[in-house]
């Protein structure tokens, strides 16, 4: 098969059908951030187009067009639906990977991670969901069940678990993650304290303000430990300990709280930074909920 063809083919989106087609060494390599996927066919020079639209089709959807004409899908209602195509491009692309590299292959296992990523954008978040602790049952098999990459994994799925509205589970998972991280990682780690500071949102969300209040509170002694008082992070986590304490009627605390960060923010990002902004309203909201709360009631309605 000629370079030109082989670039077409991959054009095309017949992935799995062109790794079988090309024949050589496949290599599949990984970048920092999830869903970022790089096909090269060592034996096809043409094949680096092949890579580009690999790498678009599976983030954004691009070419999602030429994917369509190649599966003879030019019907009127075709171009009303590219991300259904990006979506199959991704599992003829971990299908492809499962046959030729084994299903608990690390680049077969970043591949399913991509998948999960457009699972993810076209908001099929429960899928997204099941196919990230799938993953995550794999890596655990091979890598143990408290390695890092593990427990990324059903962090991720806490996420979509979250997003999808299922919290109960979502808290389950996070307590779970956070639990594991802190021993393996320590609970000064930034992977334990993303893992905090996601419970104390899945608490927040479930009107388990205590809790939440909690474990905002244990995220922002850590960071001022680590940071310092005044750093956007630690400010950051002060800022949620404020909302919370509002949010429980706690209104005097939740001024005093709110009133400090906007200070510090003021000085350390500036008056116009969005993060003083949002400090500046949110304790605005407080001190009128405190004026309303000493109002006189009407005894007679």
């Amino acid at each position: 098969m000629s370079d030109k063809r082989e670039a077409l083919a991959w054009a095309g989106g017949a992935v799995g059908a062109s790794l079988c087609a090309v024949g050589g060494t496949v290599l599949v390599s990984r970048g920092a951030g999830v869903g970022y996927l790089a096909v090269v066919v060592l034996t096809a020079p043409a094949a680096v187009y092949a890579c580009t639209r690999a790498w678009r089709a599976v983030t954004s959807g691009d070419g999602a067009a030429d994917d369509r004409r190649a599966a003879g899908e030019d019907g009127p209602d075709a171009a009303s639906a590219p991300g259904s195509l990006s979506l199959k491009t991704a599992e003829a692309e971990v299908d492809a990977l499962t046959r030729a590299l084994g299903p608990e292959h690390p680049d077969t296992l970043a591949c399913r991670d991509a998948l999960v990523k457009v699972m993810e954008e076209l908001g099929e978040w429960d899928i997204a969901a099941t196919e990230m602790l799938m993953v995550a049952r794999v890596r655990a098999q091979v890598l143990g069940n408290e390695h890092p990459e593990t427990l990324a994994n059903r962090h991720t799925a806490g996420l979509l678990m979250a997003a999808a509205q299922h919290f109960e589970q979502a808290e389950a998972m996070h307590r779970m993650v956070l639990e594991a991280r802190s021993r393996v990682l320590g609970e000064e780690h930034p992977d334990t304290l993303s893992s905090r500071y996601n419970l104390a949102r899945v608490l927040g969300v479930q009107g388990k303000l205590e809790e939440a209040e909690a474990e905002n509170r244990t995220l922002y002694e850590v960071r001022r430990r680590m940071l310092g008082e005044e750093h956007p992070d630690t400010l950051a986590g002060r800022y949620d300990v404020a909302r919370v304490l509002a949010v429980r009627r706690k209104l005097e605390e939740a001024e005093r709280e709110h009133r400090a960060v906007l200070e510090a923010r003021s000085r350390v990002l500036g008056e116009e930074h969005p993060d003083t902004r949002a400090s500046r309203l949110e304790l605005d909201v407080v001190r009128l909920a405190i004026r309303a709360s000493a109002l006189p009631t009407d005894e007679s309605e």
